[in-house]
């Protein structure tokens, strides 16, 4: 008999409180709410369209045959390059990073590599100095010049390093924060699964579904464009024929392929070595862009080259 009682008392009170949620929402002034009409919307946008404002915003990837397809990157979004070992997510990351810091500024965090290991791939690229010379210090006279050079150059103004191991993703969030209030348009980091500790694939699945919706509302919520390398499953390597990489084989992929805004998987024949392609063309160099996730556009993919000592990719023409 007691328990019904106290069944009933609680009844009371949760329709008690119930009528008080609905007594303060009726109370609520409408006009707070953020909902739009889409009347109000489109007139909006399309005057956005007039104006060319949604151009102003499109950051280039500098990569003509990429741009073409992506039309570039956009403030909050968040992209994902994916790759096996071996196909140079970091050294395309390093070019991309430079390509697209001509236009906006730009911070590299780095929780792979050395200080010194990125500086010197940053260094190569700049002085079109082989990363091995580099590396040996069996620079000519004129390779030490150009080196130098790099001292003083203006166009390093506009891209910032920051080099941390064992980052976690609040870390990550807080290392932004002053860099994006200093104008820092676009945020690279290499790599995404460093940002989650070992555990086990239940446990590291939910830790990365955390991590990857934790980018994009960082992306969405400071209007900056966040590109993260990515590594690709080991499946790519079992299967038979050309093994260009899926949207799927994507390391730890459901939440990176649903929260990503687009999606691009770095692929090099060479590497497999398949020296030619289907049409009889050598694949000296080629490197494909895959684009295997385009939330605003299509899909596609483009071909780059990447020079003899790895440094530059370039269009392929």
């Amino acid at each position: 008999m007691e328990d019904i009682d106290n069944k009933g008392e609680s009844d009371d009170k949760e329709v008690l409180l119930w009528q008080k949620v609905i007594k303060q929402t009726k109370n609520e002034n409408v006009e707070n709410s953020n909902s739009k009409s889409i009347k109000d919307l489109m007139k909006k946008h399309i005057k956005s369209l007039e104006n060319k404002e949604y151009l102003k915003k499109v950051i280039r990837t500098g990569f003509e045959n990429l741009d073409g397809i992506i039309g570039g990157f956009l403030p909050g979004e968040l992209i994902v390059i994916g790759g096996r070992p071996g196909m140079g997510k970091t050294q395309f990351l390093v070019n991309l990073t430079m390509k697209i810091s001509e236009q906006v500024p730009v911070l590299y965090v780095n929780n792979e590599l050395s200080e010194q290991a990125l500086a010197f791939r940053f260094i190569s690229l700049l002085a079109d100095v082989d990363l091995s010379i580099v590396y040996n210090n069996e620079l000519e006279k004129e390779e030490k010049e150009r080196i130098k050079m790099l001292e003083t150059s203006k166009k390093n103004n506009s891209v910032f390093i920051h080099h941390e191991y064992h980052l976690h993703v609040h870390r990550f969030e807080s290392i932004c924060r002053k860099p994006i209030e200093d104008g820092v348009k676009v945020i690279f980091l290499d790599y995404l699964q460093l940002l989650v500790s070992e555990k086990s694939s239940e446990e590291r699945e939910e830790a990365m579904s955390y991590v990857i919706r934790e980018l994009k509302k960082l992306a969405r919520e400071k209007e900056v464009c966040v590109v993260v390398s990515s590594q690709l499953s080991r499946n790519v390597e079992y299967r038979g024929g050309a093994k260009r990489p899926e949207l799927y084989d994507l390391r730890d992929g459901g939440a990176i392929e649903e929260e990503a805004d687009k999606v691009l998987l770095l692929y090099r024949p060479e590497y497999y070595n398949i020296t030619y392609d289907e049409n009889g063309e050598p694949n000296d160099g080629l490197t494909e862009l895959i684009v295997a996730k385009n939330k605003n556009g299509k899909l596609g993919y483009a071909k780059l080259k990447v020079d003899d000592s790895f440094i530059h990719f370039t269009d392929k023409e």
